[in-house]
């Protein structure tokens, strides 16, 4: 028995555990780009085996061997290049600090990347920031106030919970985390160290993932995919109060706002046995997933067939999981992404080449995969302000 699923369900122990999905042989990092074709291709690669949890509705890979997953500065998943998701990241900022009056005080950012949301949480509300991330890389970013931020390039624990904070983030994180609850015990722990502390939570959506079949999103680096229900027995159980639990980002993510919690007793919600719900969309998940697949291959050969110049925009998690599925060889020419510093690297397993919006001209493509409808209309916006009209296609 795999040594994970002998522990059970990592948010609440169960061993009742049913497996619905496997995939061999997917790349470890989908959000760590390679210089050459050659390093691409042969980057490691690992095993995915879904199971969820009858107890609680928690998603994890079974599979999971986190000696794998080395988060370094080479780890580049920032989305603060797209103006859609800028203007979101401001609005959340905002929102947070004007609710919890978060104004003239400490702010703590758990998994920070290169540090662009903890920079909004400090300009915006006249803060000092502390920054925790392995995969920080300390270059010049010029949005950044160096004056008002202290990074520290590790992993969070609870040699850090005597930080007081007034606000403390921790946004997609906890799906990349094998023990989630040790983690979200020392975030609980930081609680005291402040009045009226606030924690903030987001995850990806568990639901769009698999009910609304954003199919995409399962990776190796996420291990695991919140329900509701799971996220809120994980903060509950921790020591946290959830005061708001709410879907965010066109319902791709999941956000929870959280205090110390009123009473010392592990949490039970009333909603456990809810978690059944959700069994019968799982159980038809991994024949969606090859019906899904088997379409866009027989699209893209098509598409190929006719000559048509294919692009694929999103140099992610998404993009990568979508080009090393359906593989197939010379259909896609690049990859395009926003994010000036993926340009010119290649993607993990298949090697294509990310570039520019603006070297899309050179490319002159037919079609262009939107890997997330999200972005269609800043992606319209781009792609017209160059001078290209291909057709959208939406994976």
């Amino acid at each position: 028995m795999n040594a994970e699923r002998s522990r059970g369900c990592p948010v609440c122990a169960s061993l009742d555990v049913e497996m619905f999905f496997h995939r061999d042989a997917v790349p470890v990092f989908c959000n760590v780009l390679y210089p050459t074709v050659a390093e691409a291709r042969t980057a490691q690669r690992g095993t995915i085996t879904l199971g969820s949890c009858n107890a609680c509705s928690h998603i994890y890979n079974v599979a999971f061997d986190p000696k794998r997953v080395a988060y370094t500065g080479a780890y580049e998943n920032s989305l603060h290049f797209s103006p859609h998701f800028q203007t979101y990241a401001e609005q959340l900022a905002r929102s947070l600090i004007e609710r919890y009056n978060v104004k003239d005080t400490t702010v703590l950012d758990i998994g920070c990347g290169k540090g662009e949301f903890l920079d909004l949480l400090c300009t915006l509300g006249n803060n000092r920031g502390i920054g925790f991330d392995a995969s920080y890389v300390a270059e010049h970013i010029t949005h950044l106030s160096p004056e008002r931020l202290t990074f520290v390039r590790e992993n969070f624990s609870e040699h850090a919970a005597h930080i007081a904070a007034a606000l403390v983030s921790c946004r997609h994180v906890l799906e990349h985390v094998s023990n989630p609850r040790a983690l979200v015990a020392a975030i609980a722990a930081t609680t005291r160290n402040a009045l009226n502390a606030v924690v903030y939570i987001e995850v990806p959506h568990a639901l769009w993932t698999f009910e609304r079949l954003g199919i995409w999103d399962v990776i190796y680096e996420h291990c695991a995919y919140f329900t509701p229900l799971s996220l809120r027995f994980l903060l509950e159980g921790c020591g946290l109060h959830v005061i708001r639990l709410y879907e965010a980002f066109d319902g791709q993510y999941l956000s929870a706002e959280c205090t110390a919690q009123r009473s010392a007793r592990d949490a039970e919600p009333e909603e456990r046995t809810s978690a059944s719900q959700w069994l019968p969309f799982l159980r038809a998940f991994s024949e969606k997933y090859k019906q899904n697949v088997e379409t866009w291959r027989t699209r893209l050969a098509a598409l190929h067939s006719e000559g048509k110049r294919v692009v694929v925009w999103g140099g992610g998690s998404k993009g990568v999981t979508f080009l090393n599925a359906v593989d197939v060889p010379h259909t896609v020419s690049c990859v395009v992404d926003v994010n000036p510093r993926k340009h010119g690297l290649f993607t993990a397993g298949t090697g294509h080449r990310v570039v520019s919006p603006q070297e899309l001209v050179l490319h002159s493509p037919d079609v262009v995969i939107v890997m997330n409808r999200v972005y269609e209309q800043e992606i319209r916006t781009t792609l017209t302000s160059l001078g290209l009209a291909p057709a959208l296609f939406f994976a």
